[in-house]
């Protein structure tokens, strides 16, 4: 009903004022925000892009979150929703994942939220980058969170913390000469349009004088910092699922790296070894995406982070699995 509204009132503005409108644009994010249902026999499953919430009809109770802080690849775990909605009795299970994930979630900058940044030493950074301020905040660790788009919807512990390795792999950090706290300028790129943000000449010289390059982590701080994150999870009373990555480069025409650099494709590897350490160090889960994609085979797959449709179901279901033997969804 909300959406039929939704897409109502937008047809209803284009006519008087056209495509693209500040309105039209406000329409099209509530719609975005808008939670579709669908009801099974003992259970009605909710759901958007942000966000899975599954409620038992008969026993809404206790409550199970399921947060997941990372990039492009931790979304796959809504398709474990159906799954749950048909085996669930009892409770109400959220799936979350934050809009402004990407961009905050490589474990350095985890591990500096819980240092705490006063606001006013961000403030302009913020502004200036067009960044949320929860960038620096330490949203990963507080206990419990809110899914906004589900009317009358409680708050939900963090039963489950979902992280990927995604972030530390990719993304490289920037350090803030005067007072040290780390951005990733991918941020401001996400944030806006890359036309505009290249225009932006004042901010580009502005960020260019006030941070200087740390680049991507390597194998062994990022062991380490996600050692600690991992800790702090758990003393906090979350278990921990982490996300490795797929290993190959999917129709690269490459068969000989001889001569060729260090290839992205072992500094994955490395990562993923590192990861399988920590594991057996911390005893946490790791859904091996490396493992189901190669299963499913990838050739249709454009790189290593992007995985089409059909071959995230495998990856949901390993998902579930775990989730199954943690005991937070399930017999």
């Amino acid at each position: 009903m909300i959406e039929r509204a939704l897409v109502r009132a937008a047809r209803a503005w284009r006519t008087v004022a056209g495509n693209h409108s500040a309105l039209e644009r406000r329409i099209k994010r509530r719609y975005r925000r808008a939670m579709r249902k669908d009801s099974g026999r003992h259970a009605d499953h909710f759901s958007n892009q942000h966000a899975v919430v599954v409620r038992a009809k008969e026993a809404p109770d206790p409550k199970i979150g399921i947060f997941l802080k990372g990039g492009c690849d931790l979304p796959s775990l809504f398709l474990a929703g159906p799954m749950i909605r048909d085996n669930l009795r009892q409770g109400t299970v959220a799936i979350f994942r934050p809009p402004d994930s990407v961009g905050s979630s490589q474990s350095a900058q985890l591990l500096q939220t819980l240092a705490g940044i006063p606001d006013g030493l961000v403030e302009e950074t913020c502004r200036r980058l067009r960044i949320p301020r929860s960038f620096f905040q330490p949203v990963l660790f507080q206990p419990n969170f809110e899914v906004r788009a589900l009317p009358n919807a409680p708050a939900f512990p963090k039963t489950v913390a979902v992280l990927s390795i995604g972030s530390d792999l990719t993304r490289s950090l920037h350090r803030h000469r005067q007072h040290g706290f780390l951005v990733d300028i991918g941020g401001w790129w996400l944030n806006q349009s890359l036309d505009k943000a290249i225009q932006d000449m004042e901010a580009v010289r502005w960020f260019k004088e006030t941070f200087e390059p740390v680049g991507k982590i390597d194998v062994a701080d990022f062991q380490e910092n996600f050692g600690r994150v991992i800790r702090e999870l758990e003393s906090r009373g979350s278990n921990v699922i982490v996300f490795n990555t797929l290993e190959l480069d999917p129709l690269s025409p490459i068969h000989n790296y001889q001569l060729q650099n260090q290839a992205h494709s072992t500094r994955r590897r490395e990562f993923n070894l590192a990861l399988t350490e920590l594991s057996a160090k911390l005893n946490f889960h790791v859904v091996d995406v490396d493992r189901l994609l190669k299963l499913q085979g990838i050739r249709e797959q454009v790189d290593f982070a992007h995985t089409p449709a059909e071959a995230k179901l495998p990856i949901a279901r390993e998902g579930y699995r775990i989730l199954r033997e943690l005991g937070v969804v399930g017999a």
